[in-house]
């Protein structure tokens, strides 16, 4: 999965993908990316963010354990680096937001699960 976001909004949503790695970039505008239907293809997953003056977006599912190397600058991030359940399976985020946001939401089926973690 590689998606990229210069100077306007993207939405994409993975759905029955056996996910191995992604890629998101956004320059100046917003990217959601909606994985709440993808499964992993490994019990771990790296998605690589570039965020620049933007905001981006994950819906995960509520059962993925997250961890994150994301490094921001006058920038902010939440929900990224938390745990749920016992499930072996670990998204791993790692790059960098400058002067932007990057926000991770659990999701259980369509519906949000608590705040937003830290």
């Amino acid at each position: 999965m590689d998606v990229y976001t210069v100077f306007g909004s993207n939405s994409h949503q993975e759905i029955g993908t056996q996910l191995t790695r992604g890629s998101v970039v956004t320059l100046f505008g917003s990217t959601e990316i909606d994985l709440t239907q993808a499964q992993m293809a490994s019990d771990e997953v790296i998605l690589n963010l570039f965020t620049l003056f933007g905001e981006t977006t994950l819906r995960i599912p509520a059962t993925w354990n997250v961890s994150s190397a994301l490094v921001t600058l006058f920038g902010d991030a939440s929900g990224r680096s938390a745990t749920q359940g016992n499930s072996p399976q670990r998204l791993r985020i790692q790059g960098i937001c400058l002067f932007g946001a990057c926000d991770i939401h659990r999701m259980d089926g369509r519906l949000e699960t608590g705040s937003r973690e830290d």
